[in-house]
This record gives C-alpha cells, sequence and structure tokens, in this order.
C-alpha cells in the first residue's frame, strides 16, 4: 500500500509542475495530464488546510 504524500511533498510536486510550464519544455498532452493532477493535489492541500485550520479553532 502506498503511504500517502505528506503537505509539503504535495506542494513541491505543484511548484515543479509550474516550472515545468513556465520552461515550455513539456508537451500539450502532458501538460493537460499534469494539469488534472495537479487539480486533485490542490483539493488534498486545501482540505488538509481547512482541518488544520478547524484544530487551531478548537485551541
Amino acid at each position: 500500500m502506498e503511504k500517502e504524500k505528506t503537505f509539503e511533498a504535495k506542494l513541491e510536486e505543484l511548484n515543479k509542475f509550474v516550472e515545468e510550464l513556465e520552461d515550455g519544455e513539456i508537451s500539450l498532452d502532458k501538460s493537460m495530464s499534469k494539469y488534472k493532477d495537479s487539480i486533485s493535489l490542490i483539493k488534498q492541500c486545501q482540505k488538509e488546510l481547512d482541518n488544520a485550520e478547524l484544530k487551531i479553532e478548537k485551541l
């Protein structure tokens, strides 16, 4: 079973994708695929941030 990536690992993956886009070296197909993956990562990160915010509010 694959271990879930940390929040930081997800952000690093998103940053790498942005760098690849800025470099303009990746194909349109790969860009679209990575875009879909990035949307999923963004949603996961937002969920983690929302959960952290709730924990802080409880304190």
